[in-house]
């Protein structure tokens, strides 16, 4: 009996660790009202929307090779980033591959005010090269562990006049922290993205860990089992 109960903690261990980290995405967003985090209630929150020209945001680091845009024709900021949702980011300022990187990793600090982050999570926005192009969002968990992935995921519309139908998020939630987030386009080194955000979520705004659909059944029998053993002693 004491062997079955042990086995029983360790599947229900097992199912909430697999079951704590969460991905979104992609999703249209063509502003930060389109974010998953936007109705969570956050103790720390930051947005890197670039518009100054530098990713600058507390606790956060970004990998080598990557800059700021300057406002043009081409460039493919999110939508809302110039004052206008009209279908056109060209006005605002995005993060840019510079024709070297095919992925972009953001490091977040354990030692920032706040501690790692529970969500996190950014937007790509713009590729200049034909079809198939395809994108893979991963995160690393508080402990080193790999938290799991969205993709690879076909993404673009062929054309790089700023347009943003295209734009779409990514993001992951888990309660233990998140250490770093990557995206990665496989063969391709002149694409965008635009707002990195991330934060610690506060206690009444958290996202509730996924429970799979057998677990309560599973745990009421073991709760039936515990009761028939004891009408037994």
């Amino acid at each position: 009996m004491r062997e079955a109960l042990v086995a029983a903690a360790a599947c229900v261990a097992m199912i909430s660790t697999a079951s704590a980290a969460v991905f979104t995405g992609p999703t249209a967003y063509k502003s930060f009202d389109d974010s998953p985090f936007a109705s969570l209630t956050f103790s720390y929150f930051y947005l890197e929307d670039f518009e100054d020209g530098a990713f600058n945001t507390q606790g956060a680091r970004p990998s080598d090779g990557w800059a700021t845009t300057i406002p043009s024709g081409f460039v493919d900021s999110v939508d809302a980033d110039d004052g206008a949702i009209d279908g056109s980011g060209s006005g605002g300022t995005s993060y840019f591959s510079q024709f070297a990187q095919d992925t972009l990793t953001i490091f977040f600090d354990s030692e920032a005010p706040g501690g790692l982050p529970t969500h996190a999570g950014l937007v790509w926005t713009d590729v200049n090269g034909a079809a198939p192009n395809t994108v893979i969002f991963s995160a690393i968990g508080a402990d080193g562990s790999d938290l799991g992935s969205i993709g690879p995921t076909e993404v673009g519309d062929n054309a790089i006049r700023g347009e943003t139908d295209e734009d779409r998020f990514f993001g992951v939630s888990d309660l233990g922290g998140i250490l770093s987030i990557t995206i990665f386009m496989p063969n391709r080194n002149n694409w965008e993205i635009d707002h990195v955000q991330y934060g610690v979520a506060a206690a009444n705004g958290a996202t509730p860990i996924p429970v799979p659909a057998a677990l309560p059944l599973f745990l009421a029998g073991l709760g039936g089992l515990l009761f028939a053993r004891r009408g037994h002693r």
